[in-house]
């Protein structure tokens, strides 16, 4: 067995983990988010620390799977990974700003739906790429490929989070709508990926 060989395959495993523990938080997050509209924001401040965590995985996530896409598409494989860090970061922003408190909820998951939307353009980009690759299992390809379609949906939060709206009643409608639609896939959809794609590599 050469080095390389050893390499991708200590460097699959590792990126199978980091999915899999990606989703777990990310499951995490969603289940505060119920127990916070149920029991108060104490739950809530939980969910803001699992997102920004999550976050953070998910850049690392996007650093380990982008050596496998830059051989096929270098110029491709590295704006999917910009997006990725940009957008991450961008939801870590975010989910900090709701978890101290140093504004007002509704406008920081506003920059958290911009940042997930940045992500679920990279979940396009990989999984279209993967599909050419033949590199993920097609059920993790599919559900890539719903979670990023509905994540980028938190593009229309960017009007909202550009004017600062602190509630409902001042956000775009878009925003108010169509942005927090995104929710519904970095919250079950995305989780769902990262574990179905991890388990596969592990």
């Amino acid at each position: 067995m050469n080095a390389p060989f050893i390499m991708d395959s200590i460097s699959g495993i590792a990126s199978g983990w980091l999915a899999v523990i990606t989703g777990a938080t990310g499951i995490g997050a969603l289940v505060t988010a119920v127990l916070a509209f149920v029991f108060g924001r104490t739950f809530g401040r939980v969910g803001d620390v699992l997102v920004t965590i999550t976050t953070l995985l998910t850049a690392g996530l996007a650093m380990l799977l982008y050596p496998e896409f830059r051989a096929f598409d270098a110029q491709l494989a590295s704006i999917a990974f910009g997006l990725a860090l940009v957008g991450a970061s961008t939801a870590a922003f975010g989910s900090l700003l709701a978890a101290t408190g140093a504004t007002t909820w509704f406008l920081a998951q506003l920059y958290v739906s911009c940042g997930f939307s940045l992500v679920g353009f990279w979940l396009l980009i990989m999984n279209a790429s993967a599909r050419s690759l033949n590199s993920f299992p097609n059920r993790a390809i599919n559900i890539g490929i719903l979670a990023g379609a509905v994540m980028v949906l938190g593009v229309a939060a960017i009007p909202g989070a550009l004017a600062r709206s602190a509630s409902e009643h001042s956000a775009p409608w878009i925003s108010r709508y169509i942005g927090r639609a995104g929710y519904l896939g970095w919250l079950v959809l995305y989780p769902l990926w990262c574990i179905w794609l991890g388990i596969s590599r592990i």
